[in-house]
């Protein structure tokens, strides 16, 4: 089983069937299941499981940076938080995202108006602070 595998896994106590997403503790697995909520299970209660397809990784393609000296630079320092996470909508898993690339890749008339720079300062999930600073 890996991240992105869609799967049944059968517990002492319950079945369930989603998709394995990341887990910062490696004595559990977490799924996202197919209602939508995730569940996390201690591998120790799992009995059984089985791999029913996987999920490929689908490739982005993030704009190139083009700077322009006609225009203002902004740089934008940021700890990381809501503000700055990407949500992938087939597993529901939110993860850091705020290069310079990344905002373009949200926000590509940005680069009509000006340059853009980024810092990442810290990365506290549970506070949102972002400066942005025009040079």
């Amino acid at each position: 089983m890996n991240v992105n595998d869609y799967v049944v896994v059968s517990t002492v106590s319950n079945e369930f069937k989603g998709i394995i997403l990341e887990s910062k503790n490696p004595e559990k697995i977490i799924l996202k299941l197919d209602s939508g909520y995730n569940i996390s299970l201690n591998k120790g209660d799992i009995k059984e499981t089985k791999v029913l397809s996987s999920l490929k990784k689908e490739k982005r393609s993030i704009p190139k940076l083009k700077e322009n000296p006609d225009l203002p630079t902004i740089l934008i320092l940021h700890t990381g938080g809501t503000i700055a996470s990407r949500v992938d909508y087939k597993t529901g898993a939110v993860f850091p995202a705020f290069s310079p690339e990344e905002i373009l890749e949200m926000f590509p008339d940005l680069q009509q108006i000006a340059n853009i720079k980024s810092r990442l300062i810290s990365n506290m999930f549970w506070k949102i602070l972002t400066l942005i600073i025009i040079i």
